[in-house]
């Protein structure tokens, strides 16, 4: 066997074959604090330091001493004096900061003053060329001066540090973004638990059909609501979703059938789900429709609103709207509404009485437009103090001036009410012209008679 006479390596020999084994190792490694202690010892034994650490921002963005080597176990970064002066300026000015004399130097410590340290060194770490960090290097011989060749194979560490560094800011940024994501993400179901619509998201592709129907997401409440199990519509989606529809309702639900809606990229639909009892539940389904991931694909999403109590509700006040249309209508008393001095509605007696129709009634700018003259005082008065509160009679008399011309009596009775957030009064009215007449030529046969008495008792006397 042949003797190796290759000439015996250099330090910095050595140094530069250690720091590319380093950089290739640091290139892989993914746990970002093995990665650091292994850059600050490769920093010492090329610059043959005694003590050495990184500074790096904490949660607070504030720079603080980590990886720390050379001390005794039982120093951590809490014992070590905050940023020093050195450290701090190599931050700052982004340059290398070397101190040789180091009891002289200005911004010495007392704890490394302890510790014997005589020079000290700062070289920043740097990530898109701005400072993130600090090496710190100390020795406790004095050190006049470094080699510029063992400076430069520790920044090619600091540069394999900053871009570890830079990658762990990214994954810490991942996932406190991924947190966020799924706390959000926790919210908002929750939020759509306890609300008052189900939510959904399909996929679907006109050119497929109705076949092509892919649930992306539905609220939890759903299943609550409509009593299935979660995984109802995971499988098999298209026909047991149109399976829940009611028959008479499956055509107009279909969005193939709705091409306007496609178009628009928004439709309202109502129609009625089964319950998984048997029985259906009325519900309004507002939709949007948006482009899809893919090509020729939509995404629809909506929300469904159980509308069987309004639905209830508003029939039974149709109901009752027609009812009492119907009496209002019907009525042999004249029926009106005012309000801010206007007549708001009319019954076809009160145009009968009048002798105008609905139309002509509604657009007079005035309720007294059709009031004999001479009582438009009393009106006045009379509509006054029911907005006032102030004690009225609810019965009086007054005169209307007929279309034809002619004086119609009418007596009427009306009370107040809030409509539409407004003062209205509510009154019925009755055409007693007759009966006012028949009193009247009454009136006119009494002081006949009582004219005749005085005259037969003044001829006895």
């Amino acid at each position: 066997m042949k003797a190796d006479k290759s000439p015996p390596q250099s330090g910095v020999e050595k140094n530069r074959d250690m720091l590319v084994r380093l950089v290739e190792d640091l290139s892989l490694e993914t746990d970002f604090d093995r990665a650091c202690t292994a850059a600050v010892a490769a920093a010492m034994q090329v610059l043959r330091a005694d003590y050495g650490a990184l500074a790096l921002p904490n949660s607070a963005k504030q720079l603080r001493y980590t990886h720390i080597l050379g001390f005794a176990p039982d120093v951590n970064g809490n014992h070590l004096p905050e940023i020093t002066p050195g450290t701090l300026d190599a931050f700052n000015s982004d340059k290398i900061v070397f101190v040789a004399d180091y009891a002289n130097y200005a911004g010495a410590r007392q704890f490394f003053l302890d510790l014997k340290v005589q020079s000290g060194f700062a070289a920043p770490v740097r990530v898109d060329k701005a400072a993130v960090g600090v090496l710190t290097l100390a020795w406790r011989r004095r050190v006049d001066a470094l080699e510029q060749e063992d400076i430069d194979l520790v920044g090619v560490v600091l540069r394999q540090v900053g871009a570890g560094l830079h990658r762990h800011l990214l994954a810490q940024q991942l996932a406190e973004s991924e947190a966020r994501a799924r706390g959000l993400n926790q919210r908002l179901l929750r939020v759509m638990g306890v609300s008052p619509v189900v939510n959904y998201s399909v996929g679907f592709n006109p050119s497929r059909g109705e076949n092509s129907l892919v649930l992306n997401f539905v609220s939890d409440n759903f299943f609550e609501w409509f009593g299935y199990p979660r995984d109802f519509l995971s499988t098999d989606m298209t026909r047991r979703w149109y399976g829940l529809i009611h028959p008479d309702d499956l055509d107009s639900t279909r969005l193939a059938n709705r091409p306007e809606a496609i178009a628009k990229g928004l439709d309202e639909r109502i129609y009625r789900l089964r319950h998984a009892a048997g029985h259906y539940i009325l519900v309004q389904d507002n939709l949007r429709i948006f482009p899809g991931a893919a090509e020729g694909e939509l995404e629809v999403v909506g929300a469904i609103l159980d509308i069987t109590e309004r639905k209830r509700v508003e029939n039974a006040r149709q109901e009752a709207d027609a009812k009492y249309r119907f009496l209002v209508e019907q009525s042999l008393a004249a029926v009106y509404m005012c309000q801010d001095g206007r007549y708001k509605y009319v019954n076809p007696k009160f145009c009968e009485i009048f002798g105008y129709s609905e139309a002509e009634i509604l657009a007079a700018p005035s309720m007294l437009d059709f009031i004999h003259e001479e009582d438009h005082a009393l009106i006045r008065e009379n509509f006054r103090n029911r907005l006032e509160g102030r004690n009225y009679d609810s019965h009086y008399r007054f005169r209307i001036r007929h279309k034809s011309g002619r004086i119609v009596h009418a007596e009427a009775h009306g009370a107040i009410t809030q409509i539409d957030g407004k003062p209205t009064i509510i009154g019925m009215g009755i055409d007693i012209t007759e009966q006012v007449l028949a009193e009247q030529e009454l009136k006119r046969h009494r002081d006949q008679l009582q004219e005749l008495v005085r005259e037969q008792t003044a001829h006895l006397l």
